[in-house]
C-alpha cells in the first residue's frame, strides 16, 4: 500500500511538471512573431448568391505563426522533455494500475479467507454440539450403575 502512495505521490509531481511545461510552452507561443496571409474563398456561388452579392467575394484571412531558429531549438527540447515525461507519467500510471489490480486481487483474496474460516468456525461449532448431544444420548443409553 506504501508503494501505491509513493507511485500516487510521483504521479502527481510528474504532473505537475507537465503543467509547467505546458504553460512555459504557451508563454513561448505567446512571444513568436505573427503573420496574416489573406487567402481567396474556393467556393463557387449559385445564381441567386451571385445576384445578391457584390462583384469581389471577400477575402479571409489565415494565422500564420513564423518561429525563429533558437526558438524552434528550445521548442524542439522542451518538447523532447515534454515528451519524456509523458511518456515516464504513462509507465508510472501503468505501474500504478497493476499495482492497484494487485491490491484488488489480494482484498478478494482475504475477504474469501475470511469466509472459509467463518465456515470453518461454525463447522467446528455444530461439531461441538453433535458430540455433546451424542456424549448426553450415551449417558442416557447406559446409566451408571
Amino acid at each position: 500500500m506504501d508503494l501505491v502512495l509513493k507511485l500516487n505521490d510521483q504521479l502527481k509531481e510528474t504532473e505537475k511538471e507537465l503543467d509547467t511545461l505546458i504553460q512555459s510552452k504557451q508563454s513561448d507561443l505567446a512571444t513568436t512573431s505573427r503573420t496574416i496571409i489573406p487567402t481567396v474563398s474556393t467556393t463557387v456561388p449559385s445564381k441567386l448568391a451571385t445576384s445578391l452579392a457584390p462583384i469581389a467575394p471577400p477575402a479571409t484571412t489565415l494565422l500564420i505563426t513564423t518561429e525563429s531558429t533558437t526558438t524552434t531549438c528550445a521548442s524542439t527540447e522542451k518538447t523532447t522533455e515534454l515528451v519524456k515525461s509523458m511518456e515516464e507519467m504513462s509507465i508510472q500510471a501503468t505501474d500504478l494500475k497493476r499495482l492497484k489490480e494487485k491490491v484488488a486481487s489480494l482484498e478478494t483474496d482475504c475477504q474469501l479467507a475470511q469466509i472459509q474460516q467463518r465456515e470453518e468456525t461454525q463447522k467446528a461449532q455444530r461439531m461441538g454440539e453433535k458430540i455433546k448431544f451424542l456424549e448426553k444420548d450415551l449417558t442416557l443409553q447406559n446409566p451408571l450403575g
